[in-house]
């Protein structure tokens, strides 16, 4: 065992893996309901998750904010990398969040421990000062790393799915003399001017990449594989340009009194009607078509023609994650960029060889491949209370499934957020991660006021919703039998998109159905809440005799009417 790791278990009521935005948002929605009593690892050397890890040029993003924290002052409507780090490290400083963060800390594994009612989880602190805080550590390495043991009631895993790269296995890698790196490890201290690039992929990374570095190179080849949809960047709304958002937007949103929660909710309103063109229905297939044509005619209005048999795609419109044009159509067209989907055979030490024979020179090799989703749900090895392990647990459930995205039946206390089936393909996953935080929150209120051991989801609820969704899944594009996207794994599993809109989430989100969930309360507690059960009933039973006893009461009525009755039939005798 490394340094540190004879020391006795550290503890907090709450422990939250990862410093991202998902991260950020559960501690401030802990924070406001509970207090202080919470910690934050994460294992890079500073906070951002996704954001701090992809770090190559030109990155820009949706209006990401959170709806508790507004900025006003965003200098684009699709704000780069930096800003949005900026604007997350501001946040966490203003709310006293980045003092909870400790760093350079992987969590390497966490098992229950049925008795106590806590996670114990294991880390390893970082040690070496490097950028690639993400690369697998020698046995030499772990030796000097200090470990050491946390303990908590609640465990929350709020790993981003786009943070575990999926490797270079192209034969002859390890032959190369040039640099070679995946766009999410990009190496600051590699220079492109002047050099021949080659980038590996065509989603969204390569065309936010080519773009920013094609004119400054001597050559930029790009190796695509599968057509992409690329659509125009929307428009801000009430501007006519980015500049006129830029100069203007932070004055407007500052001292227009809700105007930028008008313009933010709008804007969710205007990326949820999008919804309809991802199902398989006539309206769905209608829409999707309309919006088809417009696609492919700016993208054949754009794209040089000689790409136009490969690069133009032929199945449909959001199969596959769509992308947003910020200028890559445009640079296909500058003469340094070369696009072909001619197949890599091998990669020689100043070059990448392809299978038709011909060779493409090579001083720096970008990987724009994309990650491996499954690696990071929840990026870490947790074992539950029967003894398995989540990834044990996933398999023999066919792949990664949760009930309301973020929890597994076995693994009490334990909640994901961007969990299985939480992506929405066409929505800011920061709205469905503030939702989830906030919904955990309402349950483990027991778990962390001391009324309950655990909160565990149940085996019965967890798989009726795990078919209702893939059930769903099979009347979207998404499906695997319409084309093959990193959506769907190889046992035909979608375990990424949630099938239904944000509406549908966001109600479940407020409104559990405590049925589905297994609350077990201490036994003061269970006491308490009967005493309160018949305080209540009690209430209620002698508020209802009042109400009907009292005079002018219900009963009261029927005894003066049954009387009055009385009356007339003994005047009607009387008389006959």
């Amino acid at each position: 065992m490394g340094k540190g790791g004879a020391h006795a278990p550290e503890y907090s009521t709450l422990l939250i893996v990862g410093a991202g935005l998902s991260g950020i948002a559960t501690a401030w929605y802990f924070k406001k309901k509970f207090g202080e009593d919470y910690v934050i690892y994460d294992r890079q050397r500073d906070l951002g998750g996704t954001w701090w890890a992809n770090r190559y040029p030109g990155y820009p993003a949706m209006l990401y904010s959170f709806s508790f924290e507004p900025k006003y002052d965003w200098s684009h409507f699709f704000p780069e990398q930096a800003e949005i780090l900026d604007y997350t490290n501001g946040t966490a400083i203003k709310w006293g969040i980045k003092p909870k963060i400790r760093f350079s800390s992987e969590v390497e594994r966490a098992e229950w421990i049925e008795e106590t009612k806590r996670w114990r989880v294991y880390l390893r602190r970082r040690t070496r000062n490097e950028r690639w805080a993400l690369d697998s550590l020698t046995g030499k390495e772990r030796e000097e790393d200090e470990t050491w043991v946390h303990e908590c009631k609640v465990l929350i895993s709020a790993v981003g799915q786009l943070t575990v790269p999926v490797p270079c296995t192209i034969p002859g890698h390890e032959n190369f003399k040039g640099a070679l790196f995946h766009s999410s490890r990009w190496d600051n201290g590699v220079d492109v001017t002047g050099k021949d690039i080659v980038v590996v992929g065509n989603g969204c990374t390569a065309a936010q990449l080519i773009p920013a570095i094609c004119a400054s190179t001597k050559s930029t080849t790009q190796f695509m594989r599968t057509p992409q949809w690329i659509v125009p960047r929307i428009s801000p709304l009430f501007f006519r340009s980015n500049e006129s958002f830029a100069k203007y937007g932070k004055y407007v949103f500052k001292y227009i009194p809700f105007f930028y929660s008008i313009t933010r909710f709008l804007v969710f309103l205007d990326l949820e009607s999008q919804f309809a063109q991802f199902k398989t229905t006539k309206q769905g297939n209608r829409e999707r078509g309309n919006f088809e044509a417009q696609a492919m005619k700016f993208m054949k209005t754009t794209i040089p023609e000689k790409y136009h048999d490969f690069a133009i795609p032929k199945y449909s419109m959001g199969c596959k994650r769509r992308i947003f044009d910020d200028g890559y159509l445009a640079s296909l067209n500058h003469p340094k960029v070369h696009l072909t989907n001619d197949k890599i055979s091998h990669i020689e030490p100043d070059g990448v060889a392809t299978v038709s024979g011909k060779k493409y020179p090579a001083d720096v090799i970008v990987m724009a491949n994309g990650f491996d989703v499954r690696a990071s749900i929840p990026g870490f090895n947790i074992t539950g209370k029967y003894g398995e392990t989540l990834d044990e647990t996933f398999k023999m459930a066919g792949g990664p499934n949760a009930y309301n995205t973020c929890a597994v039946n076995g693994f009490p206390n334990f909640f994901f957020l961007f969990g299985p089936n939480s992506v929405t393909g066409y929505m800011s996953v920061l709205v469905a991660s503030e939702y989830t935080a906030g919904y955990v929150m309402k349950l483990i209120e027991p778990v962390v006021k001391g009324q309950a051991g655990d909160v565990e989801v149940t085996k019965k609820a967890q798989v009726e919703y795990a078919n209702i969704i893939q059930a769903e899944l099979k009347n979207t594009v998404w499906s695997n039998s319409i084309c093959r996207s990193w959506y769907v794994i190889e046992s035909g599993i979608n375990s990424t998109l949630y099938p239904f809109t944000q509406f549908h989430f966001i109600w479940r989100s407020l409104f559990p159905v405590w049925s589905d969930w297994d609350i077990r309360y201490t036994p003061s507690a269970l006491r308490w809440k009967r005493f309160m059960r018949f305080t209540w009933l009690a209430m209620i039973c002698a508020l209802g005799f009042w109400s009907v006893t009292r005079p002018g009461g219900i009963l009261g009525a029927l005894i003066q009417a049954t009387g009055f009755f009385k009356s007339i039939v003994r005047g009607l005798g009387a008389w006959l």
